[in-house]
């Protein structure tokens, strides 16, 4: 499920297994070859409930073999989702390549502009109470980071049409139906009996 989510997110094949290990136990396992030959591997080790008495044991070979499934069913089975990622990576290293930054224009009509620049950073200790604690400050260039402009197109695009949403709900709510709504992230609350009204409409502006 974690996967399938943040595919929206531009996850990678590395990030999805990431995210498989982190549902298992990992531990270094010294594997003897030969005669005086041996190597340490990370070995991920997970008792499900049902099987209490069985280890599964995964290697990261396997971990990466299953995050590639994953990842290669989700743009099999939905090739459109393949073609948008294209195009918005494909624009956004146009874009780059001509130093300019990325505009787009919501369904609600806002503009959003996104122009990330290099930076380079300096890491200040900073002594308080007898207490030292690192930070770290960023002092940004005029040159355009080309490579977060391509890695945050879709990311940015997917949270601003969530916003656009989430904010078509609301004014509807409020202009045309007279209640007003309390959102949390992706979530929204309201009275019981205007559930049923903030259900369709929900439902009616993803469309």
């Amino acid at each position: 499920k974690r996967s399938v989510m943040t595919t929206a997110y531009n996850v990678s094949i590395f990030g999805i297994k990431e995210q498989i290990a982190s549902f298992f136990k990992s531990k270094r396992v010294k594997i003897i070859s030969g005669p005086g030959e041996g190597k340490t591997v990370v070995q991920y080790l997970k008792i499900p409930s049902i099987y209490p008495y069985r280890t599964i044991v995964l290697t990261q070979m396997d971990l990466f073999k299953i995050a590639e499934i994953i990842y290669s069913v989700l743009f099999k089975e939905y090739p459109l989702i393949s073609l948008l990622y294209g195009y918005f990576k494909d624009m956004a290293k146009l874009m780059s390549s001509a130093d300019l930054p990325i505009e787009w224009v919501t369904p609600s009509g806002l503009i959003l502009k996104q122009h990330y620049l290099k930076a380079s950073s300096t890491s200040v200790l900073i002594r308080l109470n007898n207490k030292v604690s690192k930070t770290t400050m960023k002092t940004y260039t005029d040159l355009l980071d080309r490579r977060k402009q391509k890695d945050a197109i879709i990311p940015n695009i997917t949270h601003s049409l969530d916003a656009n949403h989430l904010m078509n709900v609301l004014m509807d709510c409020y202009e045309k139906e007279g209640f007003e709504l309390i959102t949390i992230h992706d979530c929204f609350g309201s009275h019981p009996n205007n559930m049923d009204i903030v259900h369709r409409k929900v439902k009616e502006h993803f469309v």
